[in-house]
């Protein structure tokens, strides 16, 4: 059990933790606070070793004691909720890992209070009974934000990103037969580079797990957000994807994953900044647009000069520029290398069409005369 006062003008903080062999073996408290006006929660503290729940409840919002009180009564208030969870008006299914003899994670059901910030969250397992996707828990008498999700993938086909079901639901009584139903929408389509089709890098074979392209959907409203990811040992071998996202709004941005696996930029680009998907949606093409950019830093108007530990067996950096785009937060940045190709002061990469800045500098100190402090060149250069 545990009772906290916090003092609310102050700040002090009194705590009581009672422990099962302590004595009296009930459910009083005592201690001594400081004169003041307290808030007063209570609660279980550990679930299994009382009926209490484990989040606290503020049963004073303001008790003032500046004398000593006894006969306090702190009473924590419960009503009972149950339902099932639904996908798209129907039973969801379970995955292929999810057996009874299984401990892991399939469901996942948050009640939020709106007011007093309050939580409770159901977890269900595999090997908990019933085996279905029904929940019942105990909250507090509040209007809350109730959300349902997975948990892990692969363990059923609900997504694993909680979607909210009720923004206010209000629940002061005992409540059964509540149907959270999670509605998605699938979409579909492909990525494309300039117009044509990606090419992977030599490392990305079909026996590797690495990962070479990524697409992210990001609910402009409720802040959901959707991730697929590509390996390179995945079927089919190409640049489409697929998944279901929930109905609304998005920001859609595709990129390639990590370098070498394909020659997709590993920044990731803003392809739409609102495309709404509320019904199934297939044939989306997401058309990453690059710009070649290329030239040379000087200093003080010359040709700059390698340090004396900066020959070409050196794998370390000499040189850095760093295109930063002003609007949409792109950031491209040119790494050189003593052992690189050419071996001089020159630049060249890609970036998306945008408005940036552009600053430069050496990298380590004593491989070239470039101060290793950033300057900035260009305030603001138009690439298109």
């Amino acid at each position: 059990m545990r009772v906290r006062f916090s003092e609310v003008k102050k700040g002090y903080s009194f705590e009581i933790l009672r422990r099962c062999n302590s004595a009296p073996h009930n459910f009083a408290f005592e201690t001594v606070v400081f004169p003041g006006t307290y808030k007063v929660s209570a609660s279980g503290y550990t679930a299994g070793y009382s009926n209490l729940p484990t989040t606290p409840q503020v049963i004073y919002d303001s008790l003032t004691l500046t004398k000593p009180t006894s006969g306090v009564t702190l009473n924590v208030t419960t009503v009972p909720v149950s339902g099932v969870v639904t996908l798209n008006g129907k039973t969801p299914q379970f995955g292929q890992y999810c057996d009874k003899n299984s401990s892991s994670r399939y469901m996942r059901v948050r009640f939020s209070e709106v007011k007093k910030g309050y939580s409770f969250e159901v977890l269900r397992r595999c090997n908990s009974a019933p085996h279905n996707f029904a929940f019942e828990t105990v909250v507090f008498p509040g209007t809350y934000r109730v959300s349902a999700s997975g948990y892990t993938a692969g363990y059923s086909n609900l997504p694993t990103t909680p979607q909210v079901i009720y923004e206010n639901l209000t629940l002061t009584k005992p409540t059964s037969g509540v149907t959270l139903n999670v509605t998605t929408v699938p979409v579909s389509g492909v990525v494309t580079l300039n117009g044509k089709t990606p090419q992977f890098g030599q490392y990305c074979d079909k026996n590797s797990s690495s990962r070479y392209m990524r697409v992210r959907f990001s609910e402009v409203k409720k802040g959901y957000s959707f991730e697929i990811l590509r390996r390179c040992n995945s079927t089919p071998h190409n640049f489409s994807f697929e998944t279901v996202v929930f109905p609304g709004t998005y920001k859609v941005t595709a990129s390639g994953y990590t370098a070498g696996y394909s020659n997709l930029p590993t920044t990731p680009q803003i392809i739409y900044d609102n495309l709404t998907l509320t019904k199934p949606t297939s044939g989306v093409t997401l058309n990453v647009t690059t710009v070649s950019v290329a030239g040379v830093v000087t200093l003080n108007g010359k040709v700059p000069q390698f340090g004396q530990y900066c020959d070409k067996n050196s794998s370390s950096r000499y040189m850095r520029v760093r295109f930063s785009e002003v609007k949409k937060g792109y950031s491209f940045e040119i790494l050189r290398r003593c052992n690189s190709a050419p071996h001089d002061f020159s630049f060249s990469t890609v970036v998306y069409p945008g408005v940036y800045q552009i600053r430069v500098s050496g990298y380590t100190s004593g491989y070239s005369n470039l101060p290793t402090t950033m300057q900035t060149i260009v305030d603001k250069l138009e690439i298109k």
